[in-house]
């Protein structure tokens, strides 16, 4: 045969990978929401495997971003621990947000780097987040995935690697997704309550999945009574329907599903479900299942862009631009420097909520608590107060019941509005 150029060789030496990019938006934050706003300080966390034949103690990880509003106050290079074949290793710095537009998109690209190395490096990864934003009222119609307050319910294998959970594919591009692992499992995805109104329900989704043909496979299906007993829709897709049928040996064995590679891939395809009045005036789950059996994997199944058209639930988290600002909370002074509002402690909170304020001048507060409708629910605070450092309780629980959900607690100080979003457990 005629090989040229390629040319045989029988080096051996050393090789690395970027197995895993992670972030961190809370080493240091003011309202706890899971995302890096301006004035506050996270961790970017690298983790490496050595998959050559040699050790490696000389690696080091680069870390650039193209928003200006991305820095690293200890440097953006970090030392990465010596590794043997085959081993992992991780190291992590911290990135500082300051002066970042609203809805910003932070993006991280990895270089990591060992004069060890077989083949001259760098070896890349990447990673997206959001920044200075915070999320809105829920939404009726539109889950795009992108929140990091989740509404899905993941039910089956509980191993991360084999169940159902949320990917990064690039800036403004999160799924939903299941991995094809090349053993028997079953995983699901399950909306929250779905209440159907008096229109036409239909579901459109973007999808792309490449799963081993007629044993491995997904499917969508619905429920009436809250996840006890599920129907198959998939005779409802008007559009991307179902392209294959699941051999005997499989949870699914016997039905249609989508199975193999879908028409696009690795982009996204398009699927209607129409579901008529079928379920009009019921409250219903629908959930994506992924089921596969044991031999051969692949690459798994993701779902981007769902629109539920026709429910009237407040059920699925929207992004909006942040709600206020990070001032500091100064500590020993007699006068803050700066006005600032901050909810104390974790978020999602599982008993009474407590808030701080500072003021650095004496001012009229009015602090109260909304629900996703707008409707005001509590009011903690209306009046006079001195300049200094303020806490505030709410308790969800007054009245007897609790009220779990998304909540929105407002500060007005004279003519400055401040804002934080709370989620009450239930």
């Amino acid at each position: 045969l005629d090989n040229v150029p390629v040319v045989e060789s029988y080096s051996v030496g050393g090789d690395l990978a970027v197995t895993d990019v992670s972030f961190d938006p809370a080493l240091f934050s003011c309202d706890a929401d899971g995302y890096l706003d301006n004035g506050e300080v996270g961790e970017l966390s690298i983790t490496i495997r050595n998959t050559g034949a040699s050790s490696l103690s000389a690696t080091t990880a680069t870390v650039s971003s193209t928003n200006p509003a991305v820095s690293f106050p200890d440097g953006n290079q970090v030392a990465v621990p010596t590794t043997g074949p085959f081993t992992t290793a991780a190291s992590s710095l911290r990135v500082r947000l300051t002066g970042a537009a609203d809805l910003s998109i932070l993006d991280f690209q990895v270089a990591v780097d060992d004069p060890g190395l077989l083949v001259a490096g760098p070896r890349s990864g990447s990673y997206d987040a959001y920044g200075e934003v915070d999320e809105g009222p829920l939404s009726t119609t539109i889950e795009d995935f992108e929140t990091v307050t989740d509404a899905w319910t993941y039910l089956g294998d509980a191993s991360a690697s084999i169940g159902f959970g949320r990917r990064v594919y690039g800036p403004t591009d999160r799924r939903l997704y299941a991995y094809d692992p090349g053993i028997d499992s079953d995983a699901s995805a399950m909306s929250p309550p779905l209440v159907i109104g008096g229109g036409t329900f239909r579901l459109l989704f973007d999808h792309a999945y490449s799963m081993e043909s007629t044993y491995d496979g997904g499917v969508i299906e619905i429920s009436t009574n809250n996840g006890a007993t599920w129907t198959d829709i998939g005779a409802m897709v008007t559009s991307g329907g179902y392209t294959g049928t699941i051999v005997p040996g499989s949870a699914i064995s016997g039905r249609n599903a989508w199975t193999g590679a879908s028409p696009a891939y690795p982009d996204l395809s398009p699927v209607v479900v129409n579901l008529g009045s079928a379920y009009n005036g019921q409250t219903v789950r629908v959930r994506f299942r992924a089921v596969t059996d044991g031999g051969v994997g692949d690459e798994g199944w993701s779902i981007a862009g769902l629109t539920v058209e026709n429910n009237q639930a407040f059920v699925f988290p929207t992004l909006i631009a942040e709600l206020g600002g990070c001032g500091v909370l100064a500590v020993g002074d007699e006068r803050p420097s700066e006005l600032a509002f901050a909810l104390s402690g974790s978020n999602p909170v599982t008993g009474p909520a407590r808030f701080r304020f500072a003021l650095p001048v004496d001012t009229d507060v009015t602090v109260a608590i909304y629900d996703v409708t707008g409707r005001r629910v509590a009011l903690l605070a209306d009046g006079p107060y001195e300049a200094g450092e303020h806490t505030l309780t709410w308790d969800p629980r007054a009245g007897g019941t609790r009220r779990a959900g998304v909540y929105f607690a407002r500060m007005i100080a004279g003519e400055k509005r401040l804002g934080q979003r709370v989620i009450v457990m239930p």
